[in-house]
């Protein structure tokens, strides 16, 4: 993006512009943009002999991908209750008197063991595996990478009674089996009970409550930002930027994370709003009629 991370640039382009309206006006429903993307790609898989030299930038084959959903959907009905009572008791700051699996009579303070004082947290937000904002626009080839780099640094520097939850992306597919690679990556660092995968459309709680969230580059660092909870970006983001992010390494964020500049924030906010997002939808017709109508007056101006 040639969008400046200057916080002063940042500024002068958020000058004169009001705070964005964020009220939702359009909308479509799950089937509205379902089956537009399953027409697309089952076309891509049985048209493909009409394009012999035609290459696709999807990451999985489309076919393995909605039968892997089948599977996702189903275990995420049978998993549902234990997700959302996890993070209940984030919420409630009870995470370590109700952990399952945690070894009776292990000493205070350690890992795997009941530590004193309500739970705290860190939020980790995947994104997708097949997601551009991972496979351009950050050094991972793959985000357990990510998950690694993450958790060594957790089990090195993190106060002994901190948990961290990971939070799956909602359209996750359930292909890269992200509970087998945290159980191998938990093993490795011996953080039994203080990692918790969860799959929960309660995210905007978890941010707000979280001690600070860790991502590569997601969308969720706008929102955590708005709210003003530390953020550490591991990937390139138009948002990573000295005053909003931490800044020193994932070491330290976990101790002394640098605070975010909520006015900064707000400047930000209204010059992305000003001079990059259209509000529009893509398959909502007067979604759609409203946003080739700004994005028309944008590419038109001077």
């Amino acid at each position: 993006s040639t969008f400046p991370r200057d916080p002063d640039a940042i500024r002068a382009l958020a000058a004169g512009h009001p705070e964005p309206d964020m009220t939702p006006r359009y909308g479509h429903g799950f089937w509205e943009e379902s089956w537009r993307e399953v027409a697309y790609d089952l076309l891509l898989v049985f048209g493909r002999g009409l394009y012999p030299f035609y290459r696709s930038d999807k990451y999985y084959w489309p076919v393995a991908e909605y039968l892997a959903w089948l599977v996702r959907l189903g275990m995420r009905a049978a998993t549902s209750r234990r997700d959302e009572a996890l993070v209940d008791r984030a919420l409630a700051g009870t995470l370590d008197a109700t952990l399952e699996g945690t070894p009776e009579g292990a000493p205070e303070g350690t890992p795997g063991g009941t530590f004193s004082g309500g739970s705290r947290y860190n939020l980790v937000a995947l994104q997708l595996q097949m997601d551009y904002q991972i496979r351009a626009s950050s050094d991972y080839t793959h985000i357990e990478e990510m998950l690694d780099e993450i958790l060594a640094s957790f089990a090195a520097h993190a106060p002994a009674a901190r948990h961290l939850i990971i939070k799956t992306h909602p359209l996750d597919n359930g292909l890269e089996n992200w509970p087998r690679r945290l159980r191998r990556l938990t093993r490795r660092y011996n953080l039994a009970g203080r990692v918790h995968l969860v799959d929960s459309r309660r995210l905007a709680e978890l941010n707000q409550n979280s001690m600070g969230a860790i991502m590569a580059n997601s969308t969720v660092g706008l929102h955590a930002l708005g709210d003003g909870i530390p953020v550490i970006c591991l990937g390139d983001a138009v948002y990573d930027v000295a005053g909003l992010t931490h800044q020193r390494g994932l070491d330290s964020f976990w101790t002394d994370p640098d605070p975010v500049d909520m006015a900064l924030a707000a400047d930000l906010r209204r010059a992305l709003a000003a001079h990059i997002q259209v509000r529009g939808d893509f398959f909502n017709p007067e979604g759609q009629r409203v946003a080739i109508e700004a994005l028309t007056a944008k590419l038109l101006s001077p």
